[in-house]
């Protein structure tokens, strides 16, 4: 009888140590599946800040750069519309410019070409842009690219009639581009400067 017990208590011990073992080795796999968890967590965290940081660097060359030079009359005046960006493709615009503690990023001109007459553009240029944000404290970045399109439209102002009572003039605009379809009237001077200009209505002139 005392040694039926024995050997029982034998097989409850050895049963037991083997569900601690086993609980051990679930323990073990949970802490090791969740320092992996934590550590892709980090990284998608990281790789996003470094888009977000890029996409930054691309906003801010939109506004400081191709708005600001095309919008400012002297940078880009009418008889010369595009001069300021034509031959900047490589140009950098900015570089490892730092954003917070840990990111910086780059931007840089990759290409500057002429779509033709895109609608509503009667001249136009096509600029792209690439950003890279870095997250620097493990390296981890991210590159987007964007297209900015700048140019004239058509004016309706002149859909019907123009008239210059002392002193007008088309400037700039490519062949075709500036079209009065209705009547054009000069009493003074009236010019067309390094460009084309069509009129559908009746011209009409009267000297000083």
């Amino acid at each position: 009888m005392d040694a039926h017990l024995k050997n029982q208590n034998g097989s409850a011990l050895l049963v037991t140590l083997s569900i601690l073992v086993l609980l051990s080795f679930i323990g073990i796999s949970a802490v090791v599946t969740s320092d992996i968890d934590m550590s892709i967590s980090g990284s998608e965290k990281r790789s996003k800040q470094a888009f977000y940081v890029a996409e930054a660097g691309i906003e801010r060359a939109i506004v400081e750069y191709v708005n600001a030079n095309f919008m400012d009359e002297n940078t880009a005046p009418m008889v010369n519309l595009f001069g300021w960006i034509e031959n900047q493709a490589g140009t950098v615009l900015y570089d490892s410019v730092s954003m917070g503690s840990d990111c910086n990023y780059t931007v840089q001109i990759i290409s500057v070409s002429d779509p033709g007459i895109a609608a509503p553009f009667i001249a136009c240029r096509d600029i792209v842009l690439r950003a890279i944000g870095e997250y620097a404290a493990r390296s981890e970045n991210a590159a987007i690219e964007a297209t900015v399109r700048v140019g004239i439209m058509p004016s309706g102002v002149f859909d019907y009639a123009y008239f210059i009572n002392h002193f007008g003039w088309f400037a700039g605009f490519p062949s075709g581009g500036a079209v009065a379809n209705g009547n054009v009237r000069a009493n003074g001077h009236f010019d067309v400067l390094s460009g084309y200009f069509t009129c559908n209505g009746n011209p009409a002139y009267n000297p000083f």
